[in-house]
């Protein structure tokens, strides 16, 4: 969302509406733009049910879809609704292995924030490895962009483009 004032008014609303998840509510700025955050699942279900409930029409069976998520099913759940959204952000998802990596730098993130609380002297080690993980990141996220690049050429290109 390009201006604040709309996530700002759907995060007073939300704040009043449920007050128990108002430190989970959160409208950030990232890269020209802001969005709304809801940081804790619990917050995220009790939001889409209670959306639900009111007669959600727009979107409803992207939320029945994000009501079923569970560590079980988490790839199957984020590969249905990127199918759903159409072409919207199509190459900036994560793929599988982008999820994993992500979670491993989250990893190694909090355990270097530790150290660097306890003043413990692995912190510099942690420091290295979590360089060699971004990197080795945005190489796997370029490769799968890439991938879906020619995917998507070779697609269009039997269907006669070009």
């Amino acid at each position: 969302q390009l201006h604040v004032e709309v996530l700002s008014g759907i995060q007073a609303f939300l704040h009043w509406e449920v007050p128990k998840f108002k430190r989970s509510i959160n409208v950030h700025f990232c890269r020209s733009a802001y969005y709304l955050c809801v940081s804790h699942t619990n917050a995220s279900n009790f939001i889409l049910r209670r959306l639900l409930v009111s007669g959600l029409t727009a979107k409803r069976d992207e939320a029945y879809v994000a009501l079923s998520l569970c560590p079980a099913n988490h790839t199957d759940v984020r590969e249905t609704l990127s199918n759903m959204k159409g072409n919207q952000s199509k190459y900036k998802l994560l793929d599988a292995d982008g999820v994993l990596r992500a979670r491993d730098i989250n990893r190694l993130r909090a355990r270097l924030a530790y150290h660097r609380k306890c003043g413990s002297g692995d912190a510099g080690q942690l420091e290295v490895e979590l360089a060699d993980l971004k990197a080795r990141h945005a190489v796997g996220n370029a490769a799968a962009h890439v991938a879906a690049l020619r995917s998507d050429i070779r697609s269009l290109l039997a269907q006669g483009a070009g």
